[in-house]
């Protein structure tokens, strides 16, 4: 079954700040508990993915794939190295713009 690509241009660029949303999927996902909520930085824009949750029923629906920034401070606390960070990839659909 080939993925089907997506339609849509995608929403965000690089260098773009998003917020992972606070999602609670029942399904497959690639978002880590630990990101959701809080603000990241596009870094790259992948192109298509099959959506995790459809491609674990049979569906291959593409959405676009951004790699993202997270600061660990943003993600762990202040009393993180200001030069820690860690790169999540994630699709469009779990992300919205942040402030």
């Amino acid at each position: 079954n080939e993925p089907s690509p997506p339609t849509e241009p995608p929403i965000f660029a690089v260098g773009d700040r998003v917020r992972a949303k606070m999602r609670q999927p029942t399904a497959h996902t690639r978002e880590p508990r630990y990101v959701r909520g809080r603000v990241g930085v596009i870094d790259l824009h992948y192109g298509g993915e099959p959506l995790p949750e459809l491609a674990g029923e049979g569906i291959r629906q593409e959405e676009h794939l951004y790699r993202v920034r997270f600061e660990g401070r943003e993600l762990w606390g202040p009393e993180h190295h200001p030069n820690d960070a860690l790169y999540i990839d994630l699709v469009e659909s779990y992300m919205e713009p942040a402030p």
